[in-house]
């Protein structure tokens, strides 16, 4: 502030102390980094989507089977992926069970990098937060070689996943203890 004069006469100024919060950004992005890498190293595909069903992670196992990098498969180029005729049916079960924020299920066929038809089966659970809200969904795939003209391979492939559901279903626990 100045005096009658002009001169400078006091200054004022406030802090605000910010070290809790820049540890807790640091701890954000160490926890992210950690999940990254986890989900890039697993031999498995792995889809993370938000609350509206869109696209928002996949791991780099994509890249190793699609040749397709997960800068060119987020949000939506992974329909580029699915078999025409399996398209239509896929997105629908897909929103009905993003309406009802229930378990997903499905199989389609999918073109690997090397051209060859393979059967993609998705196996999708709720994501939620700790007071239950949903977050959207964890997909992980399964992949198995086959051909156009080859049947679908639901029968071999849906025991393995009842485990899944009864996961979903089990009630979610509290951080908090009883007093």
């Amino acid at each position: 502030m100045h005096d009658s004069s002009g001169e400078l006469d006091r200054i004022i100024s406030s802090m605000i102390e910010v070290t809790a919060r820049k540890h807790a950004e640091d701890a954000l992005r160490e926890s992210e980094a950690r999940f990254r890498h986890l989900a890039d190293s697993a031999p498995a595909f792995i889809w993370l989507t938000d609350e509206k069903g869109d696209l928002t992670f996949v791991n780099r196992h994509f890249e190793h089977v699609f040749g397709r990098s997960a800068e060119l498969i987020v949000p939506d180029g992974w329909r580029d992926l699915i078999h025409l005729e399996d398209m239509s049916s896929f997105v629908v079960e897909f929103a009905r069970s993003l309406r009802a924020k229930r378990p997903f299920r499905s199989e389609v066929r999918v073109l690997d990098k090397s051209g060859q038809v393979r059967w993609l089966r998705a196996d999708a659970v709720r994501r939620l937060d700790d007071v239950g809200h949903f977050l959207g969904y964890a997909v992980h795939y399964s992949v198995q070689q086959g051909s156009a003209e080859s049947s679908s391979p639901q029968a071999q492939w849906w025991g393995p996943n009842e485990h899944l559901e009864r996961a979903w279903r089990r009630p979610r626990f509290s951080s908090r203890r009883p007093v």
